[in-house]
């Protein structure tokens, strides 16, 4: 696997580290270590591309970082309806990103972080979803994640929904 992906021309194969990453697998209800690579862009671009999680020598998931532009409507346009919206706190509630979820498909896109900042963005827009409210079909994506559909969470198992809240879809916004 990694001798094909380090052939893919927008990627460095000299630039590739790993490390050590647990893995719960859902279906057995056990949690696994692999690994966890980290194969980086090809100049001009910079940072991590590619990370791809391989446990037992079978490939789990891989995270892409798209070096170009690519918005929620761009997405949805390509691969339907989404079945969730899942908004993510990060670091003691001063950043969020939404997260676009199609379990059935094993795909999530992650948006730009949004920074909490003056005006309370983020809970502005957590309370939007908890009101029901349309997202923005403008939003960056930031992060592609392939997942095993197995492995992707649904409703019935989040902890703390105020956290990680997870909600149905329910459009984009025509304003957007």
């Amino acid at each position: 696997m990694l001798r094909a992906v380090g052939a893919l021309p927008f990627l460095d194969p000299s630039n590739l580290s790993s490390q050590a990453q647990r893995y719960r697998d859902r279906l057995e209800e056990h949690t696994y270590f692999g690994t966890r690579y980290y194969l980086e862009c090809a100049p001009p671009a910079s940072g991590t591309c590619v990370a791809p999680l391989v446990v037992d020598g079978v490939l789990k998931e891989v995270i892409i970082r798209p070096n170009y532009d690519i918005t929620f409507s761009d997405a949805v346009s390509q691969l339907g309806d989404p079945e969730f919206v899942r908004f993510i706190y990060h670091g003691y509630e001063r950043e969020c990103h939404l997260v676009l979820q199609w379990n059935s498909k094993g795909i999530m896109l992650s948006g730009e972080l949004v920074d909490q900042g003056v005006g309370a963005k983020c809970d502005k827009l957590h309370t939007s979803l908890l009101e029901g409210e349309s997202i923005d079909p403008s939003t960056r994506i930031d992060t592609i994640w392939y997942v095993l559909p197995q492995d992707m969470q649904g409703p019935d198992e989040l902890n703390d929904p105020s956290y990680l809240a997870l909600f149905p879809w329910r459009g984009f916004r025509p304003d957007g």
